[in-house]
C-alpha cells in the first residue's frame, strides 16, 4: 500500500514482460499470452468498449500521465497517442455515419417531392418561366437536376431559366426554326428516334459542319436539337440522350478546340444528367489532337460517358440497334433530319423505328441530302506549313522532355 502509483505501474510490467497476470480482479492486467487463450475477449469491438482513464501522479515529479484502465492488455505510454480511437469519440463517429447513410437512405422520389415543396414556396413562377421558353419542369428533369446539383438543384434551375428566357426567348416551341434554317439547311444534324432500350437518338455529322459559317448557330442548333430529343422520349426516366458523333474525315474547318467546347458547355452546364453515351465514331488524327485539349475541361462524369467506335464495329448496333442507323453504320434506318422529326413529336407523334423511308425522313439519294463540301487538298501550302508547325512543335517538345 506505500508504492506509489508509478512505482506499482512498472511492478506490474515487470511481471508482464515474465508473462505473469498482476491482480486477480475485474480491473486486473493480464498479459498478451494468456489473452490468446481467454475465450472473454475476442473481438476488437468488445477490447475498445472497455473504458479509458487517464490519471496524474501527483506524488511523482515526472510530468507523464498514468493510465489506470480495465483494458485486458498492458497499455504503455506511448499507447495513449497511437490508440485509434476513444470509446467516446468512436460513439460519435457512429452517430454522425448512422446520420448521414440515413440521409443517403432518402429516395429519389423524396428529393423531388421535397424541391417541388421549396419551389412552390420560394419561386412558384419557375414552371411557367420555363415552360414560356419552350421547356417543360416534370419529375424526370426535377430528378435529373437534383442527382446533378444536390441541395443547389433549385437555385441552379433558377439560373437555367435565366439563361433562356435571354438565350431563347419567350417560345413556347423553343429555338425559332429561323434562326437557325441555314444549318438545318446542311444536314449536319440528325433525329434518327429511339434505340432498342427507348433512348433518343441524336447523330451528328462533323464534316457537314461549316466552322466559319456555323459558329454562331451552333449553341442555339444544340439546344433545339436537345430539346426536340428530350420531347421524343415516352417516359420521364428515359430522357436521357445518346449522341452519334461521327468525326471521320474531318479537317480544321469542321472541328475546333472552341467548336467542341460551345457543345460540351451546353451538355453539362444546361442539361445535366441528360446524356446518357456520347459515341465518337472514326476519329482521324487530327481529331485527337484536338480532344486532347478538351478532355481536361470535361467532369469526370462526362468523360465516362465518352467511347470512341468506328463505322466497321458491332459496337453501335448492338446498343443502339439496326433501325434507327443509316445504311453506313451497318444499320436498316432511314436519315431523318432533326428538324423532320421535331416537328412530328410536336405534333404529337412518335419517331418510328423501322427501317425504310418514313414520316420526317430523307432517302440517302436524295439530292438535296447530299452537302457538297470543299475539303483542302492535302497538299495546299496551307496544309503543308499546317504540318509542318505541328512536327517542328512536337520535336521541340520531346526533346524538352528527354534534356
Amino acid at each position: 500500500h506505500g508504492m506509489s502509483v508509478v512505482q506499482k505501474r512498472r511492478r506490474g510490467e515487470q511481471q508482464l514482460a515474465r508473462g505473469e497476470g498482476v491482480g486477480d480482479g475485474v480491473g486486473s492486467l493480464r498479459s498478451p499470452r494468456s489473452l490468446q487463450h481467454d475465450a472473454s475477449v475476442t473481438t476488437d469491438s468488445e477490447i475498445n468498449s472497455y473504458p479509458v482513464t487517464v490519471l496524474h501522479d501527483e506524488d511523482s515529479d515526472s510530468d507523464e500521465d498514468v493510465v489506470s484502465s480495465r483494458l485486458p492488455f498492458s497499455l504503455n505510454l506511448m499507447d495513449i497517442f497511437t490508440l485509434p480511437v476513444s470509446p467516446s469519440k468512436a460513439y460519435d463517429d457512429a452517430i454522425e455515419r448512422k446520420k448521414k447513410n440515413t440521409k443517403n437512405d432518402k429516395s429519389l422520389e423524396d428529393h423531388v417531392e421535397s424541391f417541388k415543396r421549396e419551389m412552390a414556396a420560394s419561386c412558384p413562377e419557375l414552371q411557367d418561366t420555363l415552360l414560356a421558353t419552350g421547356e417543360l419542369l416534370d419529375d424526370g428533369m426535377i430528378s435529373r437536376w437534383v442527382t446533378a446539383r444536390g441541395d443547389a438543384a433549385l437555385k441552379s434551375l433558377q439560373e437555367h431559366a435565366s439563361w433562356r428566357m435571354d438565350f431563347v426567348g419567350e417560345n413556347p416551341c423553343g429555338v425559332h426554326e429561323a434562326s437557325i434554317q441555314e444549318i438545318l439547311d446542311a444536314h449536319v444534324l440528325f433525329l434518327q428516334g429511339t434505340d432498342i432500350h427507348g433512348y433518343p437518338v441524336l447523330l451528328f455529322l462533323a464534316k457537314r459542319y461549316d466552322a466559319a459559317r456555323f459558329s454562331n448557330v451552333i449553341s442555339p442548333c444544340m439546344v433545339y436539337a436537345m430539346d426536340g430529343a428530350l420531347l421524343s422520349a415516352d417516359k420521364p426516366e428515359k430522357k436521357r440522350i445518346k449522341v452519334i458523333f461521327d468525326v471521320s474525315s474531318v479537317n480544321r474547318k469542321n472541328v475546333s478546340i472552341e467548336f467542341l467546347e460551345s457543345i460540351f458547355s451546353i451538355l453539362q452546364t444546361h442539361y445535366p444528367n441528360c446524356l446518357h453515351t456520347l459515341y465518337f465514331v472514326d476519329a482521324p488524327f487530327l481529331f485527337w489532337a484536338i480532344w486532347g485539349c478538351v478532355r481536361a475541361f470535361l467532369s469526370v462524369e462526362t468523360r465516362n460517358k465518352i467511347q470512341f467506335v468506328s463505322k466497321s464495329s458491332k459496337e453501335l448496333l448492338v446498343d443502339v440497334g439496326p433501325d434507327v442507323l443509316p445504311d453506313v453504320y451497318g444499320g436498316s434506318g432511314p436519315w431523318r433530319p432533326v428538324q423532320h422529326s421535331v416537328q412530328v413529336v410536336r405534333h404529337g407523334g412518335h419517331m418510328q423505328q423501322h427501317s425504310g423511308t418514313a414520316a420526317g425522313s430523307i432517302d440517302n439519294n436524295d439530292e438535296s441530302y447530299v452537302y457538297t463540301q470543299i475539303v483542302t487538298p492535302i497538299f495546299s501550302v496551307r496544309s503543308v506549313m499546317f504540318w509542318i508547325c505541328f512536327i517542328g512543335a512536337t520535336c521541340i517538345w520531346i526533346l524538352f522532355k528527354i534534356f
